[in-house]
């Protein structure tokens, strides 16, 4: 066997090219990016995870190798300490990166790279060692040279080194595996002809790609079982191919001498390697495929009171601060109106793990003594008093389930995880629609104040607290008297608070001010005209706004509208933003689908990296939608998310979360509140430590009168793969008079006006 195979095609990479085949023309099954270290003289794309995590190595000017790993577009290398050579081959989904080194002696031995330390191994024995695959149980496999210069596999799990050698085959390698332990490879018969092999449950089956004229080989194998390697034909070009479903799919760059897939994901990415005008990695995306989600259910409904739709958790909100997260839920929908009581989810290492219960002394269900409901929950963090904050609302109902009695209440917690009994904000009475922001600038004059919002007899009304929310000053209102909801105070650097909101009767979005610390609060300046399509399926979906700042205070409010679409015919998501929450761009459409499509976008949760800002400011977008807008009274739910890495310029190519959900499997409002099929009236988002996640509502079917709806997260960063697209909606204009298509309205008419 030569060495070119061992290295999985090394004479690609060592200047060799062939002529291209006849055959070397794309399928069109793939779109190809190509893969090039800035810099560097030659670039190989190696190995790939779930989350679009692609390791490989490249050459410098001076001809040193390097590993790189490419994560979240940006590469970083990589050298094994003291070596003359390093390669990156493999990358497993808990991020630990695999491959190979050559010591000051040019001795070949392999290594694994976790968090951020090297170990190295040998097969015992050997004379060179080299890494090929590896997956997410820990198990290792490729190849060694023993004494003879014979080349044998070897897979390494728990410590222990086992042999892999095809019967009969003068030299084997194995060249990847997946994680339920099937491995991939190729071997040498006796006449020298390299065939592929794959390795399940003990047992070999030979694989060759039919007219290959002398090699098949197979490097890499997904959790699924599709397989990508290469071939050569009787002209002696070289050609990718993928095996899936006992199908062959070609593989060829357009216009490449040859190429070469080295690794494929659960999604049907590939990686890999082509030459044309050099020698260069590749990201093939199958134009069928989208991007793999592992969704992890945070939180399970456990209340047993009777008033509850029980399993039911909706309508989460979060907030990030260093490596920890915080979402606050509503447990146990009740028909009438909020719910059971609040729960939390709280991860402190960046969304790696989370632990989840429910906040004590609000509702009676949790030794509360006042309220036998509680709604809007909302949650921030008070860097200077230490302290978690989630607000909510506690509710008394009649047997009717009539609201007699609401009070805003907060509860605190020093790690997110153990929390205090609540504390009033303001005097019992009917109210609606919390929101609270801690100003956490140390630069400000007004760092450690915190503003609670809400909808008090129509009027937006704010308290301000200066002690960790302990104790609560006296609610004002703006200037102009407003009548509004949905108020979600942000604050800049330099303390001034803005608070975008809707105007009663979803008829404007509009914005007020406070620039001393919560002591007045100014007009309401309008955002923009909301003109909006109504929901199909019976959902409830109101207009709140969805807002979020970045780190140098520029404000974004996103919501759904209806602007761009002949007819009102489906909601698109738009955005403005704004410096001082006076001046507001005007709105512009997020090109989540185009705007002849019939795809409707509701509910959703913006989150902005705040350690980033303006033109480089990171955005991901979390919303529900329909794929078909006019769909009835049963309709088929989906959560999807879009991200930007330029501000809102431009947006990625949409990745579905969840669904379908049919809108019947989830809790029912009735009619003391906007009745409705229930998610939420908001869903959120937010970055930790670089990094986007979203909680969200999703469902299934129920079982009898038992409900699954729960909150779910990711378990992996919301990030789209390497290779994704951006759109841009710059120059588009509404539509002529364009309008809702329903009247005025008032979409929470439980808390009464003025």
């Amino acid at each position: 066997m030569n060495f070119r195979i061992l290295v999985i095609t090394m004479i690609l990479f060592e200047g060799v090219t062939r002529s291209p085949s006849a055959a070397s023309t794309s399928t069109g099954s793939f779109s190809f990016t190509s893969i090039d270290v800035p810099g560097a003289v030659a670039t190989r794309a190696l190995g790939l995870n779930n989350h679009g995590e692609i390791v490989g190595d490249y050459f410098d000017a001076s001809g040193t190798r390097h590993g790189y790993v490419l994560r979240y577009g940006k590469f970083t290398s990589f050298d094994f300490p003291g070596s003359i050579e390093t390669r990156g081959i493999a990358v497993n989904d808990r991020g630990d990166i695999g491959g190979s080194y050559l010591d000051s002696a040019s001795m070949r031995h392999s290594y694994v790279l976790s968090h951020g330390a090297f170990t190295a191994f040998d097969v015992p024995g050997a004379t060179a060692t080299f890494l090929q695959g590896m997956n997410d149980q820990g198990q290792i496999v490729g190849v060694y040279f023993d004494s003879a210069g014979l080349e044998h596999g070897f897979l390494l799990e728990a410590g222990r080194f086992v042999s892999i050698d095809f019967p009969g085959a003068v030299d084997t390698i194995a060249g990847g595996i997946n994680d339920p332990g099937q491995i991939v490879g190729l071997y040498d018969d006796s006449a020298g002809l390299e065939h592929g092999f794959l390795l399940n449950k003990g047992n070999f089956t030979t694989i060759d790609f039919p007219g290959a004229f002398a090699f098949t080989d197979l490097i890499g194998i997904n959790s699924n079982g599709v397989i990508v390697g290469s071939y050569d034909d009787s002209s002696l070009g070289i050609h990718g191919f993928e095996l899936r479903d006992g199908n062959f799919i070609t593989v060829d760059l357009p216009g490449a001498f040859n190429t070469v897939p080295t690794k494929v994901n659960s999604s049907g990415l590939l990686v890999g390697i082509y030459n044309l005008g050099g020698q260069h990695g590749f990201l093939a995306t199958p134009r069928h495929g989208k991007l793999p989600v592992v969704l992890r259910r945070l939180s399970t409904d456990t209340l047993t009171n009777s008033t509850s739709q029980h399993a039911t958790e909706v309508e989460p909100d979060t907030f990030a601060f260093g490596s920890a997260i915080v979402s606050a839920f509503q447990v146990g929908r009740i028909f009438t109106g909020a719910a059971g009581d609040i729960g939390f989810a709280t991860s402190r290492d960046a969304g790696a793990t989370w632990s989840s219960g429910l906040l004590p002394g609000i509702t009676m269900f949790q030794g509360g003594t006042t309220f036998n409901a509680a709604g809007d929950p909302v949650v921030t963090y008070d860097a200077a008093h230490r302290q978690w904050i989630i607000a909510c609302l506690g509710v008394q109902e009649d047997a009717s389930g009539n609201p007699t009695l609401e009070q805003v209440l907060v509860s605190r917690s020093a790690d997110g995880l153990s929390w205090e009994d609540p504390i009033a904000v303001n005097p019992l009475g009917i109210y609606d629609k919390d929101w609270i922001v801690c100003d956490n600038s140390p630069s400000s004059p007004f760092y450690g104040h915190c503003y609670v919002q809400w909808r008090e007899k129509g009027l937006m009304t704010t308290s301000t607290s200066i002690d960790g929310g302990l104790t609560w000053q006296v609610p004002l209102h703006t200037a102009d008297m407003i009548n509004g909801f949905g108020g979600q105070p942000l604050v800049q650097p330099n303390g001034r608070v803005i608070s975008p909101m809707v105007k009663l009767l979803v008829t404007d979005m509009l914005s007020f001010t406070s620039i001393d610390g919560g002591a007045s609060w100014t007009a309401t300046t309008e955002i923009s005209p909301i003109t909006d399509h109504t929901v199909a399926g019976n959902l409830r979906s109101g207009q709140l706004p969805s807002a979020e700042i970045d780190a140098a205070g520029k404000v974004y409010v996103v919501w759904a509208d209806c602007r761009f679409r002949t007819n009102c015919s489906s909601n698109d998501l738009v955005m403005s933003t704004s410096s001082d929450g006076v001046h507001w761009t005007s709105p512009a459409r997020i090109p989540i689908d185009p705007v002849s499509s019939s795809v409707d976008h509701f509910i959703p949760g913006l989150a902005v990296d705040r350690r980033t800002s303006g033109n480089r400011a990171h955005l991901t977008l979390t919303y529900y939608y329909y794929p078909v807008s006019d769909c009835g009274t049963a309709c088929d739910l989906y959560v999807g998310f879009v991200s930007s890495q330029d501000g809102g310029q431009t947006w990625s190519t949409p990745v579905s979360l969840a669904g379908p959900m049919k809108t019947t499997w989830l809790a029912r409002t009735g009619s003391n509140v906007a009745p409705g099929y229930f998610v939420g009236d908001y869903i959120s988002g937010s970055y930790v430590d670089g990094n986007p996640f979203a909680v969200f509502a999703v469902a299934a079917p129920n079982s009898g009168t038992v409900f699954d709806e729960a909150m779910y997260t990711t378990a992996q960063p919301m990030i789209p793969p390497p290779g994704t697209r951006y759109y841009s909606s710059k120059g588009e204009l509404p539509v002529a008079n364009a309008k809702s298509d329903h009247g005025l309205r008032d979409p929470y008419p439980a808390e009464p006006l003025p």
